[in-house]
This record gives structure tokens, C-alpha cells and sequence, in this order.
């Protein structure tokens, strides 16, 4: 894609030590630090927009591959060294402390367990660095991030957002995304709730009714719901001459 040329010096470095490292693991952990770098690009100011490119990858161990900014603008040139910096330090934030980084949506937090995972052999060290900051990453970044997703509470109650990706594959459940905080809610349904009527209402603004699994810190982990509820779209509201003449004796 057509934009400026990677910066290297603002790379961020995955390196793998391991005696045996199989490529399914490597690929597994490259892309999920992908993921965050996408993620975390996403919620940049300014609308800052980049590609992630391989700047450097060396086979010899230990494996490290080096991912670079490549931005498509000057205002993502310059928030792509904060970028970088940033996944380290919430990698390293995870795994010192096992507190939930602010700028690490739902998302990003998996994509970390993901990358964690090689790290479950005992065999396998792994090494986060960014200019200026450095992490390293064991299975303790994993066990964060279940504590902080983990439901604490349930209480019945209802979200609002728009429906989105319906999954039916053993798991029944689809996804609302809220239009306050940007988070998808995951929504599980029964039989009580037909599947025509969940269908229906892809795309659309939605009111969900059902028992809220909420975390430790107040945000909702997921809903089992029990009753949906199409909100009307703005061509179905009616009219300001349409209202006042409802509302003239």
C-alpha cells in the first residue's frame, strides 16, 4: 500500500529462544503481536493510520523478527515510535504487575494470552523490545489476563449497540458492539431466542435483555441473552410534521 517508507528505528522485536521452535508456535506468537500492534495503531489520535511490515528476521537462534511502522501519513509517522513503546509497555505491565494496561482493549489483552502461550515450555524464553523499553514475557502474562477477564459478578440487566457477527458452530452467540466504549460484548442465546430473529437484526442498533457477567473493575465480560430488541433506524422515526400533528388534539 502506497505511504511512507517503514521507520526502522521505531521497530518493535519479538526474539524466541527455544530449543526446539516449531513454526506453527512462532506464527502463532508473530501474529498475535500483529494484532496488538493493529489494535493499538487503531486508537492512535489523529486517525493515524500504518501497515506493519518485517524489518529485520534473523533464523539463527535465538528467532527474533522485527516488525516497523509503516505509516500512510505524517501524523502516523509520528505516532508510530509511541506505538511500539506502548505494546512493550503493556506487555511488561501484564507481566510485572498484572494490571490491565489502559489502552489494552479486550482484544489486545487475548492477542497477549495468545502470545504467552509458547511460553508454557519450560524450555522457551521470550524477549519484548521497543527504543528505550524492554519486556519479557512468561506464562505469568497469560494468567494476568485470565484474573482481569475473568467474570467477578452476574446481574440481570440489558446492553445496547449494534449486532454483529452471529456464530452458530456448537457455541451459540453473537457480538454487540457498544457505541460508547468501541468494546464488542459477546452475547450467548438459547432456543429461547430464535436464531431468525437474531438474524434479523445483523447490522442493526439493538437493546439485549439477559444476565450480565460483569469483571472485577465494572466492565462487562459477556451476557447470556434472554430477549432482543431492534431499535428503529432513523428512516422509521417519524417526521417533526408527523409529530406534532400526534400530538394536536
Amino acid at each position: 500500500m502506497a505511504g511512507l517508507e517503514p521507520i526502522s528505528e521505531a521497530a518493535v522485536t519479538l526474539t524466541v529462544d527455544a530449543p526446539d521452535l516449531y513454526a506453527g508456535d512462532m506464527l502463532t506468537a508473530v501474529g498475535a503481536l500483529l494484532h496488538i500492534a493493529e489494535l493499538l495503531s487503531e486508537g492512535t489520535e489523529n486517525a493515524a493510520e500504518m501497515d506493519w511490515v518485517v524489518d529485520t528476521i534473523s533464523k539463527a537462534s535465538p528467532f527474533a523478527v522485527a516488525l516497523a511502522p509503516k505509516p500512510r501519513n505524517r501524523m502516523a509517522a509520528e505516532a508510530a515510535p509511541d506505538i511500539t513503546r506502548r505494546i512493550v509497555r503493556g506487555l511488561s505491565l501484564l507481566q510485572e504487575t498484572g494490571e490491565r494496561p489502559s489502552d489494552f482493549s479486550d482484544p489486545a489483552l487475548i492477542a497477549a494470552r495468545e502470545m504467552s502461550r509458547l511460553t508454557r515450555r519450560r524450555s522457551v524464553a521470550m524477549q519484548l523490545a521497543a527504543p528505550g523499553e524492554h519486556a519479557t514475557i512468561t506464562r505469568d502474562v497469560g494468567h494476568a489476563v485470565d484474573r482481569i477477564l475473568a467474570p467477578s459478578y452476574h446481574a440481570y440487566g440489558s446492553v445496547e449497540g449494534r449486532l454483529d457477527a452471529i456464530n452458530v458452530h456448537r457455541d451459540r452467540y453473537f457480538f454487540v458492539y457498544d457505541a460508547l466504549t468501541g468494546d464488542s460484548i459477546r452475547c450467548s442465546f438459547t432456543r429461547s431466542l430464535r436464531l431468525e430473529q437474531v438474524a434479523q437484526a445483523i447490522t442493526e442498533r439493538v437493546l439485549v435483555e439477559g444476565e450480565i457477567s460483569y469483571r472485577r473493575d465494572g466492565s462487562i465480560a459477556s451476557v447470556r441473552a434472554e430477549a432482543l430488541r431492534i431499535f428503529p433506524g432513523e428512516a422509521d422515526l417519524p417526521t417533526a410534521r408527523e409529530v406534532l400533528g400526534i400530538l394536536k388534539p
